[in-house]
């Protein structure tokens, strides 16, 4: 049988139960994933023939040993994306376990052996740790999303603003800065420039200012 994410979404919520000492039920379980008891009794049962849980009827449910290390290669596959997205990729807390929980089903123990790997490397030299941070930040804008690639009537927010410290500063004496929304208003013919509307007033940017201007929906 095939353990799918959500499954293990199960399997996480279990383990945190079993290891704090409290004995989870299927109410328990329903409350903490916000889902239906009927949903949570048939996903149990795959569990169970799967000889991931031991489950009494109408009672506890516990994890056996192989469900436990299913459950604690899980966990550290969390802890590995966290600790990459936090000190490496300066997100947040909210956003590195974002990405943690989408990326901790990755069955793929090379992947995750190399991160791991990797973050011990980048510890020992901090700086190639630093190179490898600018090195990130450069080249940020090729897979982000930028004002340059927005389309006409959309409003974003401003994320991130790249290049030398004289352009960014130009740019925000014109009130363009990480946090304040942006309409772009008009994209000339051939692409250049961009006309947008920041806090009531009307700029024209050329396309290769705006690729230096990272933004969120």
């Amino acid at each position: 049988m095939v353990i799918t994410p959500a499954l293990e979404n199960y399997i996480r919520v279990l383990y945190d139960l079993q290891t704090s000492e409290k004995l989870p039920r299927v109410k328990h379980v329903a409350k903490i994933l916000k889902v239906k008891v009927p949903t949570v009794v048939e996903s149990l049962k795959k569990l169970e023939n799967a000889g991931i849980l031991e489950h009494e009827k109408y009672g506890y449910i516990r994890l056996t040993p192989k469900g436990i290390a299913l459950a604690e290669r899980i966990h550290k596959n969390n802890r590995i994306v966290y600790e990459f997205a936090t000190r490496f990729l300066e997100l947040s807390s909210d956003e590195a376990q974002d990405l943690a929980c989408k990326l901790e089903h990755i069955s793929n123990i090379r992947f995750f052996t190399a991160l791991s790997v990797m973050m011990d490397f980048l510890k020992e030299n901090p700086e190639l740790k630093e190179s490898f941070r600018e090195h990130i930040n450069e080249h940020e804008g090729v897979f982000g999303l930028t004002l340059a690639s927005v389309e006409p009537g959309k409003i974003v927010r401003i994320k991130k603003l790249k290049g030398t410290e004289s352009f960014k500063k130009r740019l925000m004496s014109m009130g363009i800065m990480p946090g304040v929304e942006v309409l772009v208003e008009r994209i000339a013919p051939l692409g250049d420039p961009i006309e947008v509307k920041v806090k009531g007033y009307r700029l024209s940017l050329r396309r290769e200012e705006a690729r230096n201007i990272l933004v969120e929906e």
